[in-house]
C-alpha cells in the first residue's frame, strides 16, 4: 500500500516538472498498482451486494457524478482559475487520438486506480479501522497523493470523485460499482469535455 501511493506520488511529481506527460507518468504507474492489487489476491467485486444490482447502481452513479460535474462547470465556469485548471487536464489530451485516450484511461489506469484504491487500499485499511473508518482512510490518503501532481481539477476530481467511489465501495465491499462509475465519468469527460482546449500545444510525451 505504501510503495503504491509513493509510486503515485512519483509519477505525479514528474508530470509536475514536464518531464513526462499525463499519460507515461501516471498510466504505467496506476497499471503497476493494479496488477500488485491483483497478485495480493485481497480484491473482490462485490462481496455484499449482487452483482446484478451493483453494475447497474455503478453505471448510473457514472451519469448522475458526470451530469454533477458539468452542472458545477457550468454555474462556475465563469471562474478564470477553474478553466485554467480544467484546461491544464485536458491539454495533456491534444494530438492524442481519442480513442487511444479512452483505451489508456478506461482499459488501464481507471482499473488499476479501482484495483488499488477502492480494492486494495481501502480493503485493508476497513480491516483495521472498520468500513466507514477504512474508506475515510482511503479517500484522505487518495486525495494527499493526486495533490502531488499540483493539478487544481485533479485535485477538485479526487476529493468529490474519490469519496462517490469510495462510498459504492463501503456499500458492496467491492470495486466493481466503484470501476464502472469512475469508468462512465471519465469516459464522457473524455468524450464531452466540459472546457475547450487551447491550440498550439503538442502533447508532451
Amino acid at each position: 500500500m505504501t510503495l503504491g501511493g509513493l509510486a503515485q506520488i512519483w509519477a505525479w511529481r514528474l508530470l509536475a516538472v514536464g518531464a513526462l506527460s499525463i499519460w507515461t507518468s501516471s498510466v504505467p504507474a496506476l497499471v503497476a498498482c493494479g496488477i500488485a492489487a491483483l497478485i495480493t489476491n485481497r480484491v473482490a467485486l462485490s462481496p455484499k451486494v449482487s452483482i446484478a444490482l451493483s453494475i447497474p447502481a455503478g453505471l448510473v452513479a457514472g451519469l448522475a457524478l458526470f451530469a454533477a460535474t458539468r452542472g458545477f462547470l457550468a454555474v462556475a465556469g465563469g471562474s478564470p482559475t477553474l478553466r485554467r485548471a480544467s484546461r491544464d487536464v485536458y491539454d495533456e489530451q491534444l494530438n492524442l487520438p481519442l480513442p487511444l485516450a479512452l483505451a489508456l484511461s478506461l482499459g488501464l489506469a481507471v482499473p488499476g486506480e479501482e484495483l488499488f484504491w477502492r480494492g486494495l487500499f481501502q480493503g485493508k485499511a476497513s480491516g483495521v479501522f472498520g468500513h466507514f473508518g477504512g474508506a475515510l482512510v482511503a479517500w484522505l490518503c487518495y486525495v494527499a497523493v493526486n495533490a502531488t501532481s499540483g493539478l487544481l481539477a485533479l485535485v477538485a476530481g479526487a476529493l468529490v470523485g474519490g469519496a462517490v467511489w469510495g462510498a459504492l465501495s463501503w456499500w458492496t465491499h467491492g470495486v466493481l460499482a466503484p470501476l464502472l462509475c469512475h469508468g462512465v465519468w471519465t469516459g464522457l469527460m473524455l468524450v464531452r469535455p466540459p472546457v475547450s482546449r487551447r491550440p498550439g500545444l503538442g502533447l508532451r510525451v
